[in-house]
């Protein structure tokens, strides 16, 4: 699987697009793997579902454009004690978008009003999650699992394939992400050693900047 999505998280629309509830593309989502979903446990309504294993997040979603006529899949992986936390969204910090075998980009699009391109595609998408879903989430279905590998050692020249899925590399936002669980599993040494190495790649970001001295030099997190 490889990230193809583009842009930040945060940009993506978890809306409704307009007039959704004629989207045949939607429906056939909701009718074939929705009920798949629920039936692992997850929970939400669409375009996004989630699950919680512990302190674990596992997401499942369907951002979308306001304008319709295009969704992508994607896997998410969060934490419990990140949710809430302005510098991160719903607690999920890592995703991997699936691309559509047609396009190639992470998106699949459709003719809205044709039923036939709709059913196609949506059933291309359902495809794409059972290939890849059982083998993304067992990855991540322990705490702290693959987390506990990465070290201040390892984590600025391990290859991509050995870290958790982000569309590009971000050493800063893993340090954050793993000063947050260092501390909450009262390793105040190596959350310490985190924010050290986290400062070294801040570059022109001058609130994480601060979130890694202010721990550094208190001990304190938001």
């Amino acid at each position: 699987m490889e990230a193809l999505l583009t842009g930040a998280r945060s940009t993506w629309s978890f809306g409704y697009s307009i007039n959704m509830a004629d989207d045949r593309f939607v429906r056939r989502l909701k009718t074939l793997l929705v009920p798949v979903l629920l039936n692992q446990r997850f929970s939400g309504r669409f375009p996004r579902f989630t699950r919680s294993i512990g302190p674990l997040i596992h997401e499942v979603a369907f951002p979308g454009t306001r304008r319709g006529g295009e969704r992508s899949l994607t896997f998410g992986i969060g934490f419990q004690f990140l949710d809430g936390i302005s510098a991160f969204q719903d607690g999920i910090e890592y995703y991997l978008p699936l691309s559509s075998e047609i396009t190639q980009d992470g998106w699949w699009r459709y003719n809205r009003d044709s039923l036939a391109d709709c059913e196609s595609q949506a059933d291309n998408m359902i495809h794409a999650f059972h290939m890849n879903s059982d083998n993304f989430f067992i990855d991540y279905s322990s705490f702290p699992g693959l987390f506990a590998k990465l070290t201040t050692q390892n984590l600025v020249n391990a290859p991509a394939s050995n870290l958790p899925p982000r569309p590009s590399r971000n050493v800063s936002r893993d340090c954050l992400v793993l000063v947050y669980l260092w501390h909450h599993l009262r390793d105040e040494n190596r959350a310490r050693e985190f924010a050290t190495l986290g400062l070294q790649y801040v570059g022109s970001a001058v609130k994480l900047q601060t979130t890694f001295e202010t721990f550094l030099e208190r001990g304190e997190l938001e």
